[in-house]
């Protein structure tokens, strides 16, 4: 998802947040949950093809042989979709330097 398709609620909130509370535990949590909310999706598509191996493995050992195989294991990161992940993660970035600086600014 974009940026701009970010829902305006959720923007809203951020922006009418209380800015005494930013750096603290609380709000470190609750972008934790909001983040987990918004990305379930992208994390269910991306571990799809963890949860096939694991179907596939009738034990422990065959899947640790599995996961030692070079070819097995080049299979399953190259089927795992990041995309959406790697967005999340932009916008993980760009929103913690921002709070970094208003918090430093405030100081």
């Amino acid at each position: 998802m974009a940026f701009k398709e970010i829902p305006p609620a959720i923007l809203t909130g951020l922006k009418n947040e209380d800015t005494a509370s930013f750096g603290t535990q609380k709000h470190i949590d609750s972008l934790a949950d909001a983040a987990l909310r918004h990305s379930a999706d992208s994390f269910e598509k991306m571990f799809s093809p963890i949860l096939k191996l694991l179907d596939r493995a009738d034990s422990l050992e065959q899947l640790r042989d599995l996961m030692e195989s070079e070819k097995e294991a080049a299979a399953l990161f190259s089927a795992m979709p990041d995309a959406d992940l790697e967005v999340l993660l932009q916008k993980a970035m760009v929103y913690a330097n921002l709070a970094g600086r208003l918090i430093e600014n405030e100081d």
